[in-house]
């Protein structure tokens, strides 16, 4: 629940910042229509507040796949390999637990250093992904080639 709080507020700022931008640029070039701060005043607070309560529910995802014979301990390196060619590296590992975090630094502040990607290994035949929903689509799909693709030893 601390971390759905901090995602919620880190959201809304973010979004807040991103509208001011949009604001500014609009300034500057004279386009702003002339009840906006009627829109601001009204809407925006309500608009921001909504987007930050839904995104990270909607943002961030969890999935299972499943590993072929052989477990962890055959693939471990592999997934490793695929996760860091997406643009991760691994910040700690546990006993059944890898943190990956973004390398790129213009990346993590993108994503708010909301970047983790977990990859938790479940019985001998699963792993669980979590993270931003982009990034774990991007990882699952490495990962699936990776078991596609790796030639039986």
């Amino acid at each position: 629940m601390k971390t759905y709080l901090i995602r919620v507020a880190k959201y809304i700022l973010y979004f807040y910042l991103l509208f001011l931008l949009i604001y500014g640029v609009m300034y500057i070039f004279s386009v702003v229509p002339p009840n906006l701060s009627h829109v601001l005043n009204q809407r925006l607070g309500i608009g921001l507040l909504l987007v930050g309560l839904c995104y990270p529910f909607l943002g961030f995802k969890k999935i299972t796949l499943e590993i072929p014979s052989g477990g962890r301990g055959a693939h471990e390196a592999k997934i490793c390999e695929a996760v860091e060619l997406c643009g991760f590296k691994v910040e700690k590992r546990e006993e059944n637990k890898i943190i990956f975090v973004a390398v790129s630094p213009l990346r993590r502040l993108l994503a708010m250093y909301e970047d983790r990607i977990t990859i938790e290994f479940g019985n001998s035949a699963t792993l669980t992904a979590s993270g931003l929903r982009k990034d774990v689509a991007h990882v699952r799909l490495r990962i699936n080639d990776y078991f596609r693709y790796a030639k039986p030893e």
